[in-house]
């Protein structure tokens, strides 16, 4: 429990104030600070601006009574921690007990005041509310630990996905690069046929064939792997946006957001570039818009929202 404290008195009666400071500050080996205020919406603003570490107040006052008093405290973040020991001469039976503490009082006190009982309960609220700030207290520690783990969670997690996608657009432009090379290899094998016999030209002919027909279907289906890893979130949101959408259209959008042309993309899946224009085409359809632009756009707010 702290060693200094304030304690805010409030009563309509000035006489009952002084009794009251004056049990409160016969114990020598306590600190307290004694805060009055004659009514209750005085008591709220000094409560709000001193913050005392617990309140005495009468039940029965003009204005704002004491159950008044107390939800209004309750009502405001600042103030609804503050404990609040109930006073009263009139309000004696176990019902009125009942209406204090439903209201957000910590204890009851009767009138006329028994000195031990005063400290006593004063004391017990005190230790309250110490205890509580200490678990509150605690409790932030505890929170702030957990959002710094979820921030660094998060950001390795973005490394770690920033890596990947970079990996899989080096993958992509190897793809394309591959395709790419095949033209230009079989452009060069076509330019030595001036220089061969008839059986040469048959089997440059066959070695152009088989380049232009080599297989990169693994290749492929691993970078289609490599997609579903990476753009998995991206994906759901595709498919809860656009219900039905293929396994081969979500693969081109995501090729959109890696910002491939095209006829890289067309050489990437080994397509045509009017079948790559085709399947843009029918992607717009499905997400009602007009261009490969406002495509984008929806593509990557989808994309923003599943990260």
């Amino acid at each position: 429990m702290p060693s200094f404290c304030k304690i805010l008195v409030v009563d309509d009666d000035p006489l009952n104030i002084k009794v009251l400071n004056e049990l409160l500050l016969e114990n020598p080996a306590s600190e307290f600070e004694i805060l009055n205020a004659h009514n209750g919406n005085l008591a709220v603003e000094v409560a709000r601006r001193e913050m005392p570490d617990v309140m005495i107040t009468d039940w029965e006052m003009p204005g704002m009574n004491g159950i008044e008093l107390i939800r209004a405290l309750k009502a405001d973040e600042r103030t609804a921690q503050i404990p609040v020991i109930m006073a009263s001469g009139i309000m004696l039976t176990s019902d009125d007990l009942d209406i204090a503490l439903a209201a957000g009082a910590v204890d009851y006190i009767r009138k006329p005041i028994d000195p031990v009982e005063l400290r006593a309960r004063v004391r017990s609220a005190l230790e309250m509310a110490w205890q509580l700030s200490e678990l509150r207290k605690k409790h932030a520690i505890i929170v702030e630990q957990e959002r710094e783990l979820m921030r660094n969670n998060i950001s390795r997690l973005e490394r770690e996905l920033d890596f990947k996608q970079r990996e899989l657009t080096s993958n992509i432009s190897f793809l394309i690069q591959q395709e790419n090379d095949k033209v230009v290899y079989v452009d060069e094998i076509n330019k030595l046929r001036p220089y061969l016999n008839a059986e040469g030209k048959v089997k440059l002919t066959r070695l152009a064939e088989g380049l232009v027909s080599a297989d990169n279907s693994k290749s492929r289906l691993e970078l289609e792997n490599r997609f579903s890893e990476v753009n998995f979130r991206f994906f759901e949101a595709m498919e809860k946006s656009c219900p039905g959408i293929t396994k081969s259209e979500k693969v081109l959008a995501a090729y959109m957001l890696l910002n491939l042309s095209p006829s890289e993309i067309a050489s990437a899946t080994n397509k045509n570039l009017n079948s790559v224009n085709v399947a843009f085409s029918r992607l717009r359809i499905k997400f009602n818009v007009a261009s490969n632009i406002e495509l984008k756009d929806v593509l990557m707010q989808l994309q923003a929202g599943a990260i």
